[in-house]
């Protein structure tokens, strides 16, 4: 099911990264460089940018020639029919969690999706689970294939337009920046874990970092300098192992 929708990758890397986004000081220092106008950043090297391919690469996330829209799938042959219970177990992640893992079939999967849709792609500030994604998920479980990854990307971009406005308040943000810090380590090396020393042939990037602790060595203006002094593009050979 999970294949047929193009998901397992992206569903198997997000239970298994301990520490997603917690590079806080590197993060905020990046930031500083975002151009709202061209969803970039401008480094004095040239712009650099996070491509719907590095999304696949790192994520697994589906890249789909049908983005999902709620109103283009009115018409689909899906069965959807929200549990009128639901809202009474939507105070958070947890509390979901425990209820519908003691259900079964269909109800449980979509749960399951629903969790996953609103914990790790669009990382509600309020950390509950939303009555929005219910309609995406039932598509999921019945294995239809969305553009996910347009869709993950685009709120990626919103997250660090809301950022590029008050970089130090992460707290009222909402949007995947988990999948910022993994960018920031694969592309330079100077921020990267130093357990990472080599990606997988077989599996996406991501999962360099599955299992691995947070690590924030440098403090914000360290990050801060390095980045506004870059000369060369991170795309130089010598700056990346993915070769």
């Amino acid at each position: 099911m999970w294949q047929q929708a193009g998901i397992a990758d992206a569903i198997d890397l997000s239970f298994q990264l301990q520490s997603t986004g917690a590079n806080m000081a590197l993060m905020m220092a990046t930031t500083c460089f975002w151009d709202t106008s061209s969803n970039n950043f401008n480094f004095k090297f040239g712009q650099m940018g996070i491509t719907l391919l590095d999304l696949y690469a790192i994520t697994g996330l589906p890249i789909s020639d049908r983005p999902y829209q709620e109103i283009d799938f009115q018409g689909e042959a899906v069965a959807f029919e929200a549990d009128p219970n639901r809202r009474n177990f939507c105070k958070s992640y947890e509390f979901w969690a425990d209820h519908y893992v003691s259900q079964s079939g269909e109800a449980t999967g979509i749960a399951f999706l629903e969790l996953w849709l609103t914990k790790f792609i669009v990382c509600t500030s309020t950390q509950k689970i939303t009555d929005a994604w219910v309609r995406a998920a039932t598509l999921l479980f019945n294995g239809y294939r969305l553009g996910l990854a347009q869709m993950t990307l685009a709120m990626l971009y919103r997250a660090l337009y809301d950022l590029s406005l008050n970089s130090f308040n992460y707290s009222t943000i909402s949007g995947p920046l988990w999948i910022l810090d993994l960018w920031l380590q694969i592309y330079f090396v100077q921020f990267r874990h130093p357990e990472i020393t080599s990606f997988p042939d077989n599996q996406v990037l991501g999962m360099a970092f599955a299992g691995v602790k947070a690590h924030d060595p440098l403090d914000y203006s360290d990050c801060f300098q390095h980045l506004y002094t870059l000369y060369a593009s991170a795309l130089d050979a010598s700056e990346l192992i993915l070769n």
